[in-house]
């Protein structure tokens, strides 16, 4: 019987593949060369996506569809709290937050003392963006 590896660097250090593993592919190989290709062709719908978001704009000051789509929820429904505008947007109270911090610098919204609610506010679209 072995004794137990004294910390957990060790026991990944030491540990070999279960019969019948596969070792990742040498470089240079044919099967390499299909999943460095595959990886690429994953990345770029991911890169996309990134853009989309808003997350990786090329340009400074340019609207994401999650911008546009939190502006057309707040034209169709008018004032909302950031919690709200985040679930009709379905993006996390945080994206929210930064997303209504980005519309207020671009001028496109304001936020304004929630009256029902003192420690919340609403975004409303400004009047030139309304």
């Amino acid at each position: 019987m072995s004794t137990p590896p004294r910390s957990r660097e060790k026991a990944f250090t030491t540990t070999t593949p279960a019969v019948g593993a596969e070792r990742p592919p040498a470089p240079g190989t044919e099967r390499g060369a299909a999943l460095t290709e595959l990886a690429r062709a994953a990345y770029s719908p991911s890169a996309a996506d990134a853009r989309l978001r808003g997350r990786a704009t090329r340009h400074q000051g340019a609207l994401s569809l999650t911008h546009a789509r939190a502006l057309r929820v707040l034209a169709e429904q008018g004032p909302l709290s950031v919690r709200r505008l985040a679930d009709r947007t379905e993006t996390t109270s945080a994206g929210a937050t930064q997303l209504v911090t980005a519309l207020v610098k671009a001028g496109y919204v304001v936020k304004e003392p929630d009256p029902d609610n003192r420690r919340a506010v609403l975004v409303t679209l400004t009047p030139s963006t309304g």
